[in-house]
């Protein structure tokens, strides 16, 4: 069994429903053991047996049969997800959990698109894009930073979502048990 950690994309937002309820089952149908989901916004940690790449594509079509529209949802293993929090660049901005995001690609950007977005880097903005996270500095907050934005509205070459640094941590410990 393999400790995965699922991210679903847009999640009760924009009229969007999914009860986490639903979502448990519907991740124990696909395969999914011990399954515990994390806040409204489309976390789950949960036991695998499956290979994460055949899983996730089982898992959303499961999703857009049920719940009647796409959410793209990114699997990473533990070992996976404590790589993209050590790989973080910034370890001393986390204390403001606010500051600090991890975008979670679903496969791997492009990179002559992810860099294009160093025009949006203003008021202490800062994105650095690692193998598939992108490590998101916005000390201003994420409502008014141009570079999440432009992160999550750009065609990067794969759909990507955001967790603040606390459901970072957070859902770190979960996965470990």
């Amino acid at each position: 069994m393999t400790r995965i950690i699922a991210l679903f994309r847009g999640l009760n937002v924009g009229g969007h429903k999914a009860p986490m309820a639903e979502l448990r089952a519907l991740l124990e149908e696909a395969g999914a053991k011990n399954v515990v989901t994390y806040i409204q916004s489309g976390n789950a940690v949960f036991d695998s047996p499956a290979a994460p790449a055949r899983l996730a594509a089982r898992i959303e079509k499961a999703f857009a049969t049920h719940f009647g529209y796409d959410s793209p949802t990114v699997l990473r293993t533990l070992p996976e997800w404590r790589a993209a929090m050590q790989a973080t660049p910034f370890k001393a901005e986390a204390k403001n959990h606010r500051a600090v995001h991890v975008g979670f690609f679903k496969a791997k950007p492009d990179p002559a698109r992810t860099a294009a977005l160093s025009v949006f880097e203003t008021g202490g903005d800062r994105l650095v894009v690692k193998g598939l996270e992108a490590h998101l500095l916005v000390p201003n907050g994420l409502a008014r930073s141009k570079l999440a934005n432009a992160l999550l509205t750009r065609n990067l070459g794969a759909p990507v979502t955001l967790r603040n640094w606390r459901t970072v941590e957070i859902l770190e410990k979960m996965a470990a048990g």
